[in-house]
Protein backbone atom coordinates (compact mmCIF):
# COMPACT_ATOMS: atom_id res chain seq x y z
CA UNK A 1 0.00 0.00 0.00
CA UNK A 2 2.56 2.44 1.10
CA UNK A 3 4.72 1.88 -2.80
CA UNK A 4 1.11 2.93 -4.35
CA UNK A 5 0.68 5.94 -2.56
CA UNK A 6 4.23 6.53 -2.89
CA UNK A 7 4.16 5.83 -6.44
CA UNK A 8 0.88 8.13 -7.19
CA UNK A 9 2.37 11.02 -5.54
CA UNK A 10 5.78 10.36 -7.84
CA UNK A 11 3.10 10.43 -10.74
CA UNK A 12 1.23 13.64 -9.20
CA UNK A 13 4.31 15.90 -9.34
CA UNK A 14 5.74 14.58 -12.40
CA UNK A 15 2.54 15.55 -14.05
CA UNK A 16 2.09 19.25 -12.36
CA UNK A 17 6.05 19.67 -13.55
CA UNK A 18 4.93 18.88 -17.24
CA UNK A 19 1.27 20.60 -16.84
CA UNK A 20 0.23 22.46 -20.10
CA UNK A 21 -0.37 26.47 -18.87
CA UNK A 22 -2.44 28.51 -20.42
CA UNK A 23 -2.32 32.39 -20.40
CA UNK A 24 -5.58 34.67 -20.58
CA UNK A 25 -4.04 36.80 -22.94
CA UNK A 26 -7.01 39.28 -22.89
CA UNK A 27 -6.49 40.24 -19.22
CA UNK A 28 -2.36 41.16 -19.62
CA UNK A 29 -1.69 44.56 -17.86
CA UNK A 30 1.20 46.68 -19.26
CA UNK A 31 2.28 48.80 -16.80
CA UNK A 32 4.81 51.93 -17.16
CA UNK A 33 6.25 54.57 -14.36
CA UNK A 34 8.45 57.41 -15.42
CA UNK A 35 9.85 59.73 -12.88
CA UNK A 36 9.63 63.90 -12.43
CA UNK A 37 11.09 66.52 -10.52
CA UNK A 38 14.21 65.95 -8.43
CA UNK A 39 12.47 63.95 -5.62
CA UNK A 40 12.28 61.38 -8.62
CA UNK A 41 8.48 61.58 -8.00
CA UNK A 42 7.12 58.07 -9.83
CA UNK A 43 3.89 58.93 -12.54
CA UNK A 44 2.79 55.53 -13.89
CA UNK A 45 -0.10 54.37 -16.12
CA UNK A 46 -0.62 51.41 -18.43
CA UNK A 47 -2.21 50.74 -21.89
CA UNK A 48 -6.10 50.79 -22.17
CA UNK A 49 -5.31 47.75 -25.06
CA UNK A 50 -2.95 45.52 -25.98
CA UNK A 51 -2.16 42.97 -29.02
CA UNK A 52 -0.94 39.74 -26.94
CA UNK A 53 0.04 36.38 -28.83
CA UNK A 54 1.71 33.40 -26.89
CA UNK A 55 3.67 31.53 -29.34
CA UNK A 56 3.56 27.89 -27.52
CA UNK A 57 0.35 27.98 -25.44
CA UNK A 58 1.00 23.84 -25.28
CA UNK A 59 4.83 24.35 -24.59
CA UNK A 60 5.54 21.76 -21.35
CA UNK A 61 6.73 24.63 -19.33
CA UNK A 62 5.91 28.15 -18.27
CA UNK A 63 9.21 29.91 -19.82
CA UNK A 64 8.96 27.70 -22.98
CA UNK A 65 5.34 29.23 -23.20
CA UNK A 66 6.37 32.39 -22.57
CA UNK A 67 9.51 32.36 -25.57
CA UNK A 68 8.52 33.82 -28.43
CA UNK A 69 5.29 35.49 -27.02
CA UNK A 70 4.72 39.57 -27.93
CA UNK A 71 2.79 42.18 -27.22
CA UNK A 72 1.97 45.07 -29.67
CA UNK A 73 1.10 48.53 -27.80
CA UNK A 74 -0.25 51.82 -29.23
CA UNK A 75 1.03 54.96 -27.10
CA UNK A 76 -2.70 56.51 -28.12
CA UNK A 77 -3.86 53.57 -25.28
CA UNK A 78 -1.79 55.17 -22.57
CA UNK A 79 -3.87 55.39 -19.38
CA UNK A 80 -2.07 57.96 -16.67
CA UNK A 81 -5.64 57.54 -14.71
CA UNK A 82 -6.20 61.14 -14.82
CA UNK A 83 -7.25 62.61 -18.14
CA UNK A 84 -4.98 66.07 -17.81
CA UNK A 85 -1.71 63.40 -17.48
CA UNK A 86 -2.98 61.85 -20.81
CA UNK A 87 -3.27 65.10 -22.21
CA UNK A 88 -0.13 66.17 -20.91
CA UNK A 89 1.97 62.73 -22.48
CA UNK A 90 -0.22 62.81 -25.81
CA UNK A 91 0.66 66.17 -26.49
CA UNK A 92 4.11 66.84 -25.40
CA UNK A 93 5.59 63.23 -25.20
CA UNK A 94 3.47 60.47 -27.47
CA UNK A 95 3.67 63.43 -30.47
CA UNK A 96 6.99 64.36 -30.35
CA UNK A 97 8.16 60.34 -31.07
CA UNK A 98 8.76 59.14 -34.51
CA UNK A 99 6.04 56.44 -34.21
CA UNK A 100 3.09 55.60 -31.67
CA UNK A 101 3.60 52.07 -31.56
CA UNK A 102 5.93 49.59 -29.37
CA UNK A 103 6.11 45.81 -30.11
CA UNK A 104 7.68 43.66 -27.59
CA UNK A 105 8.74 39.72 -28.32
CA UNK A 106 10.22 37.75 -25.37
CA UNK A 107 13.31 36.19 -27.37
CA UNK A 108 14.65 34.12 -24.12
CA UNK A 109 13.07 32.90 -20.88
CA UNK A 110 14.05 30.41 -18.13
CA UNK A 111 12.86 30.25 -14.74
CA UNK A 112 13.12 33.56 -13.32
CA UNK A 113 14.17 35.82 -16.20
CA UNK A 114 13.49 36.97 -19.38
CA UNK A 115 15.22 39.08 -22.51
CA UNK A 116 12.56 41.07 -24.05
CA UNK A 117 13.14 42.70 -27.50
CA UNK A 118 11.71 45.71 -27.85
CA UNK A 119 11.21 48.08 -30.68
CA UNK A 120 10.03 52.15 -29.21
CA UNK A 121 10.52 55.01 -31.42
CA UNK A 122 11.86 53.45 -34.21
CA UNK A 123 15.17 52.24 -31.73
CA UNK A 124 15.33 48.52 -30.87
CA UNK A 125 16.83 46.80 -28.09
CA UNK A 126 17.08 43.95 -25.38
CA UNK A 127 15.71 44.54 -21.90
CA UNK A 128 16.21 41.79 -19.58
CA UNK A 129 13.62 41.29 -17.37
CA UNK A 130 12.96 39.33 -13.83
CA UNK A 131 9.65 37.51 -13.33
CA UNK A 132 7.82 35.29 -10.78
CA UNK A 133 4.63 33.25 -10.88
CA UNK A 134 2.65 33.60 -7.81
CA UNK A 135 -1.65 33.22 -7.18
CA UNK A 136 -1.79 32.48 -10.54
CA UNK A 137 -0.36 35.33 -12.35
CA UNK A 138 2.85 36.15 -13.87
CA UNK A 139 4.39 39.44 -12.72
CA UNK A 140 7.46 40.60 -14.31
CA UNK A 141 9.16 43.88 -14.23
CA UNK A 142 12.34 45.74 -15.90
CA UNK A 143 13.74 49.19 -16.75
CA UNK A 144 14.45 50.92 -20.01
CA UNK A 145 16.31 53.81 -20.71
CA UNK A 146 14.95 56.87 -22.62
CA UNK A 147 18.41 57.45 -24.20
CA UNK A 148 18.31 53.84 -25.56
CA UNK A 149 15.39 54.67 -27.20
CA UNK A 150 16.02 58.09 -28.33
CA UNK A 151 13.06 59.55 -26.14
CA UNK A 152 15.31 62.40 -24.30
CA UNK A 153 13.73 65.38 -26.68
CA UNK A 154 10.11 64.36 -26.01
CA UNK A 155 10.95 63.53 -22.28
CA UNK A 156 12.59 67.36 -22.23
CA UNK A 157 9.68 68.76 -24.38
CA UNK A 158 7.28 67.43 -21.24
CA UNK A 159 9.34 68.51 -18.72
CA UNK A 160 9.83 71.86 -19.82
CA UNK A 161 5.73 72.28 -20.70
CA UNK A 162 4.47 70.67 -17.10
CA UNK A 163 4.56 72.74 -14.06
CA UNK A 164 4.32 69.62 -11.82
CA UNK A 165 7.93 68.46 -13.75
CA UNK A 166 9.02 71.34 -12.24
CA UNK A 167 12.14 70.88 -15.83
CA UNK A 168 12.98 67.77 -14.19
CA UNK A 169 12.89 63.90 -15.68
CA UNK A 170 14.61 60.72 -15.30
CA UNK A 171 15.81 58.64 -18.34
CA UNK A 172 14.84 55.01 -16.19
CA UNK A 173 11.48 54.10 -16.97
CA UNK A 174 9.76 51.25 -15.41
CA UNK A 175 8.15 48.46 -17.21
CA UNK A 176 6.21 45.46 -16.06
CA UNK A 177 3.53 42.71 -17.41
CA UNK A 178 0.75 41.04 -15.07
CA UNK A 179 -0.86 38.20 -16.64
CA UNK A 180 -3.45 35.19 -15.47
CA UNK A 181 -2.22 32.17 -15.79
CA UNK A 182 -3.77 28.57 -15.33
CA UNK A 183 -2.83 25.02 -15.30
CA UNK A 184 -6.05 23.86 -16.21
CA UNK A 185 -6.31 24.37 -19.82
CA UNK A 186 -9.30 23.59 -21.81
Amino acid sequence: MKKIILASLVALSFSTLNAKECFNSNSIDVKWVSYKTMAKIGVGGNFSKTDFSVANANAGSMAKMLEGSSVKLSLSNIDAHMALKNQNIAEFFTANLSTKKITAKIISADAKKLLVKITLNGKTQKIPMSYTTKESHIVASGVIDAVDFDLVPALRTLNKNVAGHKNKGWNDISIAFDMPYTTTCR
